[in-house]
C-alpha cells in the first residue's frame, strides 16, 4: 500500500499543478463561484456520522467476551453473534475484537469483499443469513456456538 500511495501523491501533484495553470487564466469572479461550489460540496452534517464512544464499545467487547467464557467453546469450534437490534456492522466488529482477544475462530466478519452466500449475514447479523451461510460453507453445526445478543 505504501507504494502505491507514492505513486497517488505523484499523480495528484501533477494534477494540482496542471489545475493551477489553467486557474490563473480564469476570471477571479469565476475563482470565487469556483471555490464557493468546492466548499459547499465538501461541507457536510457531523450528526450523521455514525459515532460511539470509546468506552461503550469496550464495554460492548468486555460482555461478549464474558458471554463467550461462559459458554466454554473449543478452540475448534466458531463462534457467531446473532443481533438484530444493532446495525449490522457494529455486531460483526464487537465480535471480530472479542474473539481476536481470545484467539477463537468467528463467522462474523467486516471487510470490503463480500462472498456471495454471506451477503444475507453481512447485512443483518440474523439467524437466517447466518444459516445459509454455515450450509455454504459445510460447516458442521455442531461446530458453532452461536450467541443472541439482545441488547
Amino acid at each position: 500500500m505504501r507504494v502505491l500511495n507514492r505513486f497517488m501523491h505523484v499523480e495528484l501533484f501533477l494534477l494540482l499543478f496542471i489545475l493551477g495553470f489553467f486557474m490563473q487564466r480564469f476570471k477571479s469572479s469565476l475563482m470565487l463561484i469556483f471555490f464557493l461550489l468546492v466548499f459547499i460540496d465538501n461541507s457536510f452534517d457531523a450528526q450523521k456520522i455514525p459515532r460511539e464512544s470509546k468506552h461503550e464499545l469496550i464495554k460492548r467487547k468486555d460482555k461478549l467476551i464474558s458471554e463467550i467464557k461462559l459458554a466454554k467453546p473449543t478452540p475448534e469450534m466458531y463462534i457467531a453473534l446473532v443481533d438484530t437490534n444493532r446495525p449490522a456492522y457494529i455486531s460483526h466488529l464487537d465480535m471480530m475484537l472479542a474473539t481476536q482477544v481470545l484467539q477463537l475462530k468467528t463467522l462474523n466478519g467486516y471487510s470490503s469483499y463480500c462472498p456471495d452466500a454471506y451477503g444475507a449475514y453481512f447485512l443483518t447479523c440474523s439467524e437466517t443469513g447466518l444459516m445459509k451461510w454455515i450450509e455454504n460453507q459445510q460447516i458442521d453445526r455442531q461446530k458453532v456456538l452461536i450467541l443472541h445478543r439482545t441488547k
